[in-house]
C-alpha cells in the first residue's frame, strides 16, 4: 500500500494492492471490502443513524467540510481489468466487488485499487483530524470483509472500536509532510 498525506485538503491519496486468500470451501464470484472511513459521508450510513438516535447532534449538524469520505477511483483485477463494483444502498460502507473469474478454494485472487480518503473531523469519535492538524487514524483504509460459514459479514462502522476481519497481513509507504511526526502501532 501507498499512502500519501495531503494534510492541506485532508486527504489520504492510497494505491492499494490485495491479495485475497480464500479459506474457505466455497467457490466465490464476489468480495467485499469494508470501507469504514465512508461511515462519515452523511446522516444516512448505518453510523450516522446511530448517532441520530443517540441525539449526537455535533456530527448531525457539521458541515460536509468536517465529514469524512472515500472516493473510489478505480478497482481493477488481474491484468489491469476494471472490476464492477458497487456500495450497499443500505450499507454505504460496504463495497462489493464483482470478480472477473471464480475464486476457488485455496486459490488467491489479487486486485488493485486506487482512491482517496477525506480524513474527518476528530470531534466525532476521536478518529479523524484536530483543530490543531493532527491525525489520528483507525480503520481508514479499505480491507476484506470477513467470509465465514457460506457467508460474509458485512459490518459496517457504528463506532463500536470493532472491526471484525480476517487476519492479514500489510506493508505500507507513508509520505507525509515533513514538519509530522509518524506514530504508528504497526510494526516497522
Amino acid at each position: 500500500m501507498q499512502v500519501s498525506l495531503d494534510a492541506e485538503k485532508q486527504t489520504l491519496s492510497i494505491q492499494q494492492e490485495v491479495v485475497y486468500y480464500n479459506s474457505s470451501k466455497d467457490t466465490l464470484g464476489t468480495l467485499y471490502l469494508l470501507d469504514w472511513a465512508n461511515a462519515y459521508s452523511d446522516k444516512n450510513t448505518p453510523m450516522g443513524k446511530r448517532f441520530a438516535e443517540e441525539y449526537v447532534r455535533n456530527f448531525l449538524l457539521s458541515s460536509q467540510e468536517d465529514k469524512g469520505y472515500t472516493e473510489i477511483i478505480a478497482i481493477s483485477g488481474p491484468n489491469y481489468n476494471y472490476l464492477d463494483w458497487k456500495r450497499l444502498e443500505d450499507q454505504p460502507d460496504i463495497i462489493q466487488i464483482q470478480t472477473r473469474s471464480p475464486i476457488y478454494p485455496g486459490q488467491q485472487y489479487r486486485f488493485d485499487l486506487t482512491y482517496k480518503v477525506k480524513v474527518p473531523a476528530d470531534r466525532f469519535t476521536r478518529y479523524g483530524v484536530n483543530g490543531f492538524n493532527d491525525y489520528v487514524l483507525r480503520y481508514w483504509y479499505l480491507i476484506p470483509a470477513k467470509y465465514k460459514d457460506g457467508e460474509w459479514l458485512l459490518d459496517s462502522n457504528f463506532n463500536m472500536d470493532d472491526q471484525y476481519v480476517p487476519p492479514f497481513s500489510v506493508a505500507m509507504t507513508f509520505t507525509y509532510p515533513e514538519d509530522y511526526f509518524f506514530i504508528s502501532e504497526l510494526n516497522e
